[in-house]
């Protein structure tokens, strides 16, 4: 366990150095080192033949076992099967901390979550499929105010499509395509029980090995009405439009990480949001993962904004059943899954201020 921390904290350390040191470019070419990092079954993670942002995974090129330099070692794959969907699923636990619409005046949530998420095989198309989901469970405790006993249980379910770039064979474009279903039991103080679904899409294209800008965005697709027993205003609530641009980079020693910002929905209570994503190897199969999201309303600034602030914070261990932890440049393990399931900072729930401002 101390070896598999250290080696997350050196991904994090180079991922923080890189940001730091990013004029330099020193992460754009192989990394020069002899250290062998080798997980429970013994495959190699880490060597001094790494790919050109520092990771070993093989299955972006048609040309399988393919070497870096003059290393004619080939790698742990010898054919440019990318495996079938055990071998591209992972399997996630973590904890996370939010504030949705429905705790706008009075609380946030905490608690932990689970799920698997899965890439696989459409017929002999590049295009592959993805299907995931996720469990939740909040405020084991109860609340301080609204609904005081019941926890807030969860579920995410995403699906959807997608296609990897390429960038050792030229192809840099990237794109995926998902249906997001939220499931919610005690919703909020008032312990509303809802439905939310939203549409998620992602396009982007790599400038180079380690780095890729695009967009992704969000449409939601139903709206459903909290509050109906109460003196406050009836709320239709939905998923917020999201409309974001971000900017992926992958580094030495196989982490990646994404930020973005953008423009919500004008007609929700936001107004803009910046969020990230991170995943840090600790082997070949493990990994450290996070999440942050903020949107900020469009209200004015004092009380009635500082209480509208949404946000979402998740941190956690992913592990990958076909050891595909490690990405080797910016297009990612071949066949995993290109979008994440869907969380409270990838779904974000609101409606119009309850103040009307």
């Amino acid at each position: 366990m101390r070896v598999l921390f250290h080696r997350a904290t050196l991904s994090l350390a180079i991922m923080a150095t890189a940001t730091v040191g990013a004029a330099e470019n020193r992460f754009s070419k192989p990394v020069d080192t002899a250290e062998i990092m080798n997980s429970n079954d013994n495959s190699v993670v880490l060597t001094s033949y790494q790919g050109s942002c520092g990771g070993t995974e093989n299955c972006n090129s048609d040309s399988c076992g393919s070497t870096f330099g003059d290393n004619p070692m080939r790698f742990k794959t010898d054919t440019c099967d990318c495996g079938n969907w055990f071998q591209n699923t992972s399997a996630f636990s973590g904890v996370e901390a939010f504030k949705t619409f429905g705790d706008i005046f009075f609380s946030n949530n905490a608690g932990f979550v689970s799920g698997l998420n899965t890439g696989f095989k459409i017929g002999s198309s590049k295009i592959r499929g993805q299907i995931g989901g996720s469990l939740g469970s909040y405020d084991s405790k109860g609340r301080l105010v609204g609904d005081l006993t019941h926890s807030d249980n969860q579920g995410f379910l995403t699906a959807g499509v997608f296609k990897r770039s390429n960038v050792d064979n030229g192809e840099r474009l990237s794109w995926g395509l998902a249906y997001d279903q939220l499931w919610s039991r005690h919703y909020g103080v008032f312990a509303d029980d809802i439905t939310l679904g939203q549409f998620r899409g992602i396009l982007g294209v790599a400038l180079n090995p380690c780095n890729e800008v695009g967009f992704w965005g969000t449409a939601h697709t139903n709206s459903q009405t909290i509050f109906p027993e109460f003196a406050l205003p009836r709320q239709s609530l939905q998923a917020i439009n999201q409309y974001n641009l971000f900017w992926s980079h992958n580094y030495a020693l196989g982490a990646r990480s994404m930020l973005y910002a953008g423009l919500a929905d004008s007609k929700s209570i936001g107004s803009w949001q910046t969020g990230t994503q991170f995943t840090a190897p600790m082997s070949q199969r493990l990994s450290l993962y996070g999440n942050s999201a903020f949107m900020f309303p469009s209200s004015a600034t004092g009380p009635i904004g500082s209480t509208e602030l949404l946000w979402s914070v998740s941190c956690g261990l992913s592990y990958s059943f076909g050891g595909k932890a490690v990405s080797r440049n910016i297009s990612g393990p071949c066949g995993t899954p290109l979008q994440q399931v869907a969380n409270n900072g990838t779904f974000m729930v609101g409606g119009q201020s309850p103040v009307g401002l």
